[in-house]
C-alpha cells in the first residue's frame, strides 16, 4: 500500500473515531454551560427577590423588637396586653402580623426558586426566616419535655396552615398589606380572620400557667440574629443584649430545645445565631 493510501485511511480512522469523541465533549461541555446558567439565574432571581423584602423586613423586625423590649421593661406589668381593645394589645398584634405576613409573601415566591445554589449570605436569609416560622409554629419547641403540651391543639402556638391563612388575609397575594386603619376594623368584624392572634396575645405573662410568652422570647432571638445578619449598625445587637432577652426564657426545658434545633434549623454555624446558642448556656445550666 502507498504512503498516500496509508496517510488516507489513518485520518479517515482518524475522523471517525474522533467525531463520537467530539459530539461527547460537546454534549459534556453543553450540560455544564446550562447547569452554570441555571444556578446563575436562580441565584439571580432569589437575590432580586431579598432585596425586594430586605427593607420591610428589616422595618418590621426593628419594630417587632422594640415592642418586645417595651414589654419586658414594663408593659407586662402595666397590662399592656389584657385587654383586646387597648392600642397597645392591637399593635402588638399588628406588628407580630406585618413580620410574620412579610415572611409568609417572601415564602410565597421564594417557592419557585431553587435556594440549592443560593449565595451563603442569601441562605442566612432564608433559614432565620423559616426560624421566624419554625419559632411561632412548630410544637418541637415543647416536645420531648415534661411540660405536658398538647400539640393537637393550637394553644400555646399556631399551626402552620393556619398561619399561612392568617397571614394570606394580613397580606394577601397580588395585593397591599392592610394598614393598621383596615386591620383594627378586621378586627372588630364577626369571625375576624385575625382573632386567634388576638386571642394568643391576651394577657400574655411570663408569670402565667402557659408557654407562650417563651415562645414568643424565642422568636425575638431569632429576629434579633436576623437584624445583625442584615440589617444595618443602628439595629445590632450585642451579646449582652441576647443575655437580656435569653433570660426571660421561664422554663429552662423550652431553652435547651431551642438550643438543640438552631443547628437543625441551617443556622448553627451561622455567626449570628450562634450569638442565641451563647445567650442559651445560663438557661440551659438552670
Amino acid at each position: 500500500m502507498s504512503s498516500a493510501l496509508i496517510a488516507a485511511a489513518v485520518a479517515l480512522a482518524t475522523t471517525l473515531l474522533a467525531a463520537p469523541l467530539r459530539v461527547w465533549a460537546d454534549t459534556v461541555l453543553q450540560g455544564r454551560r446550562l447547569k452554570a446558567e441555571y444556578e446563575y439565574e436562580q441565584r439571580r432571581e432569589l437575590r432580586t427577590l431579598i432585596g425586594r423584602y430586605h427593607g420591610r423586613l428589616l422595618a418590621a423586625c426593628e419594630s417587632w423588637s422594640d415592642r418586645l423590649g417595651n414589654l419586658y421593661y414594663r408593659g407586662e406589668e402595666a397590662g399592656w396586653l389584657n385587654t383586646t381593645s387597648g392600642y397597645y394589645a392591637r399593635t402588638t398584634c399588628y406588628r407580630f402580623l406585618t413580620v410574620c405576613s412579610l415572611g409568609r409573601a417572601f415564602e410565597r415566591e421564594a417557592y419557585f426558586i431553587d435556594s440549592r445554589y443560593a449565595e451563603a449570605t442569601d441562605l442566612d436569609f432564608v433559614s432565620f426566616l423559616r426560624s421566624f416560622r419554625w419559632a411561632i409554629t412548630d410544637p418541637a419547641l415543647f416536645r420531648d419535655l415534661d411540660l405536658d403540651y398538647e400539640e393537637s391543639v393550637s394553644r400555646d402556638h399556631f399551626f402552620a396552615d393556619q398561619l399561612r391563612w392568617i397571614c394570606d388575609a394580613f397580606f394577601p397575594a397580588n395585593a397591599e398589606m392592610l394598614t393598621y386603619q383596615e386591620f383594627e376594623a378586621a378586627v372588630d368584624v364577626p369571625e375576624s380572620p385575625f382573632k386567634d392572634v388576638v386571642e394568643f396575645f391576651l394577657g400574655l405573662s411570663p408569670r402565667e400557667d402557659r408557654f407562650r410568652w417563651d415562645r414568643v422570647v424565642c422568636l425575638h432571638l431569632f429576629v434579633m440574629a436576623f437584624m445583625n445578619t442584615v440589617g444595618y449598625t443602628v439595629q445590632r445587637s450585642a451579646d449582652a443584649d441576647f443575655e437580656a432577652v435569653a433570660s426571660e426564657i421561664q422554663h429552662s426545658e423550652i431553652g435547651r430545645n431551642l438550643n438543640a434545633w438552631v443547628p437543625l434549623l441551617g443556622l448553627g454555624n451561622q455567626p449570628e445565631a450562634r450569638r442565641i446558642l451563647r445567650a442559651m448556656k445560663p438557661q440551659m445550666a438552670a
